[in-house]
């Protein structure tokens, strides 16, 4: 279950003549919530937001690089890096440890690799997404609480 909290004021990044296209990011990070929409049961905020109101989460942020360009005989490349932290719904760490390893699995229906990585109905503003690692397994603070939580690399590449 997605939800934008993005306004249509909200300033937009975009690639501009990179092989005569234009891709928003905002259009990639869009994607990329549609697809974290297939956990069951996870709330999906394609912006951080100030307090989380509902367990679990995944909340998309900017990664590092944002994006990085590359030019290829078939035309230039854009991988924009963005990243997620999923927050269990269990103050229980026996618990939330059996929910972390779920979303850690390579592969179910509770893997967030498997659902970023699969492309069924894909809007087409994306040519792929690569989960590349995930970090910080465990106690996360976010805002001013602490939860139990993993933090996903995702690059969405946009060719041209």
């Amino acid at each position: 279950m997605y939800s934008s909290t993005t306004s249509h004021q909200q300033s937009r990044i975009i690639a501009n003549g990179i092989g005569g296209f234009e891709v928003a990011l905002i259009a990639v990070r869009d994607e990329l919530a549609r697809r974290l929409g297939r956990l069951s049961g996870v709330r999906v905020y394609g912006e951080p937001p100030d307090a989380i109101t509902e367990l679990p989460a995944a909340i998309i942020r900017t990664g590092s690089p944002l994006a990085e360009y590359n030019g290829t005989l078939a035309g230039d490349d854009v991988a924009y890096g963005l990243e997620v932290l999923i927050l269990t719904s269990s103050g229980d760490a026996a618990q939330a440890w059996d929910e972390l390893a779920a979303y850690v699995a390579p592969t179910g229906p509770g893997s967030v690799r498997a659902q970023v990585e699969d492309a069924t109905g894909s809007g087409g503003a994306v040519d792929w997404f690569r989960l590349t690692r995930a970090s910080e397994g465990g106690r996360v603070s976010y805002g001013k609480a602490s939860y139990w939580g993993v933090a996903f690399q995702v690059q969405g590449y946009v060719s041209g």
